[in-house]
Order: C-alpha cells, then structure tokens, then sequence
C-alpha cells in the first residue's frame, strides 16, 4: 500500500532505532526503503540486519537523489518520505493509510512535534505547523507523502543540494493544488536547534530560503548549511 523511503547518511547512531520501529508498524503490504547515499559508518551494515528492508545504494550522496532513486524502486501506489531523524507512530501511519481508503488522496503531509520537552518548541511547533497548512507548502521532515503516478508525471525531487523539499512541492502544487494534512503529527529532530541554538538556526533557515528566493543557487547556498550527526 504504502513504499516508506528513508535517505541516510551517516545515520549510525539512530537508523536501528528507526527501523525497529518500523518493522513493528508495517503490515506485509507495505515497504520500507533507505537510500545510503556512500556513509562512512557503520549505517550500511546496521540496515542490511532488517531483512524486511530494501537497502538501495545511491552512488551519489544527495538526499533529492537518493529519494528519487528510492522512488523509482518503489511497489507501491504511494510514497512516503521521512527523513532519517523523523519518527512516525503506529497512530499516525494507521491514520493515512485510513485517509487514503476513504477519500481520493493525491498527496500531503503531517503536523510536526519536534523532539524535545521544552515548552518553546511547542510554540516553534505551532508557528511551523500553521505556515504549512496555510501556505499547503510542507518542507521535507513533514512526512510529504504523494501517489507515485503524480512523482513521476512531476519528475521527482529536483536534484539540487538544498531546497529541493520546497521545489517538490511548488512542482506537486503546479500539477495537484490541494494537498491533505493528515490530523496527527510525526517527530521531527530537534537536534539543529539544540546543538546551534533556536534564534541563530532560524536566522541560518530563513536567510537561505530569502536568498534561494531572491535567486541564489543552492549550490551556493548549501555551503553554508551544516550536516547534522
């Protein structure tokens, strides 16, 4: 029913806890792909322990790349990405799959809850929550999940370093205006935020979306976007 796609890359230390998870959670109709995109740990090795799993290797690293070549290898009719350190519960999951049976679906997202305890980032969550189903412009941890026939008549992920979630969804909402948010939300990591703090992260996010939108190349711009491990 549902082919989940995970690109990693370097995701050693939380991709076991992940596909545990998972594997508890899916039903034999549904498929769980992750996408290395040439780790240099030991994330190859834990994945290839889930025989319920489809290892792809990406020769190249990207996560835009590495999810449209999961796509591409993809059984089922809709595809779901989530992002190494996003967690979708058994909830949340039975929730779309309801969605999907009873209305005519084409694609959406979920609200997010970032990982952390502090009463600041309900509020983050509420202002980051708000702006999606305002704006039907979800970014890539949202859990964006699209009918595989409508991915390939759009042409995927545009290959770009950065900001390829926000290209995605200019190119679904061209094609298919009315996305769904699905009424539970997933985990989004909250580990950006902690490791940089919550005022210099927004500044860093907001600035690079500014200058993609006044033109900027993402190939620029991904030089001043730190990978997360």
């Amino acid at each position: 029913m549902i082919s989940i796609i995970i690109p990693t890359y370097n995701e050693s230390k939380i991709i076991g806890g992940i596909l545990d998870r998972l594997n508890k959670m899916v039903s034999p109709s549904d498929e769980i792909i992750v996408v290395d995109g040439l780790s240099e740990d030991h994330t190859e090795d834990i994945v290839r322990r889930y025989p319920r799993v489809k290892l792809l290797l990406s020769p190249k690293r990207g996560r835009a790349i590495q999810m449209n070549l999961g796509a591409s290898q993809a059984q089922n009719r809709y595809v779901l990405f989530l992002h190494a350190d996003t967690l979708i519960d058994t909830r949340s999951f039975e929730l779309l799959k309801q969605e999907i049976n009873s209305k005519k679906i084409i694609w959406g997202w979920f609200p997010i809850k970032l990982s952390s305890n502090k009463l600041i980032f309900r509020l983050i969550e509420k202002g980051a929550n708000l702006r999606a189903r305002i704006t039907r412009t979800p970014l890539g941890d949202y859990g964006i999940f699209v009918e595989k026939e409508l991915f390939q008549k759009i042409g995927g992920f545009p290959e770009i370093p950065i900001m390829e979630d926000i290209e995605f969804v200019k190119r679904i909402k061209r094609a298919y205006p009315i996305g769904v948010e699905i009424k539970s939300p997933i985990q989004a990591s909250a580990r950006r935020f902690e490791k940089y703090g919550i005022i210099k992260t927004f500044l860093v996010m907001w600035t690079l979306r500014t200058l993609y939108h006044l033109g900027v190349s993402p190939s620029r711009l991904i030089n001043y976007y730190k990978d997360i491990r």
